[in-house]
């Protein structure tokens, strides 16, 4: 539960930082994609961390870990 809550904290700086150096006519299109791209990347590690768990394996680290 904690590491959850502090992941929820860390998007907000991440959202800043990424758009702190983009110029005014950029800045309005850069948090959709940058929200975009952090959904699309967390969508694939929830499925994968799923197909990981499906297949008999503790957690994705460990089907990799396997597969090398």
């Amino acid at each position: 539960m904690s590491q959850t809550a502090c992941v929820a904290f860390l998007f907000v700086p991440l959202s800043t930082a990424a758009c702190s150096t983009l110029s005014r006519d950029m800045n309005a299109d850069a948090p959709a994609l940058f929200s975009m791209v952090r959904n699309f990347l967390g969508s694939l590690s929830i499925s994968g961390e799923a197909a990981g768990s499906s297949v008999g394996y503790g957690s994705l680290d460990d089907a990799v870990s396997s597969a090398v």
